[in-house]
């Protein structure tokens, strides 16, 4: 078993992306922003969380077919048991908060445009009226 990191590796096929880890290699995850659910789809993996203070570290085994819910803002060790394969998704529900978080900002960048295009017809309108003599 190694112990040595390996950097993380992402395969993309038509139908997803998967992450893939070397038989005996391991993987850093760094959770988030938001939760992800980790979908094993080959092999066996071996999960180890960061402990802190107040909760130790724990350890979890996954077979191809299991799913995992992971914390934002958690982190974890990823060994492969035999080669394994698998995908790092954003759960329906953290989509739906991100969609309006991505929506609420689209409102202000086309608010923040529309003063912007206000206030630059205002100084062409000062413009014209100062160079035709109408401001003095």
């Amino acid at each position: 078993m190694s112990q040595s990191l390996m950097q993380s590796k992402q395969e993309s096929t038509s139908s997803s992306a998967l992450w893939a880890v070397a038989p005996g290699q391991a993987m850093r995850l760094s959770i988030g922003p938001g939760e992800r659910e980790l979908h094993l789809t080959e092999g066996r993996l071996w999960l180890t969380r960061a402990g802190t203070a107040e909760a130790p570290s724990e350890d979890i085994w996954l077979e191809a077919g299991d799913h995992l819910l992971l914390d934002s803002g958690s982190h974890w060790v990823a060994e492969g048991w035999g080669a394994a394969r698998f995908q790092l998704l954003v759960p329906p529900c953290a989509a739906t908060g991100l969609r309006f978080f991505l929506a609420g900002l689209v409102l202000r960048a086309r608010s923040a445009a529309s003063i912007a295009r206000r206030a630059q017809g205002r100084i062409s309108m000062g413009d014209s009226m100062a160079s035709s003599g109408a401001l003095q």
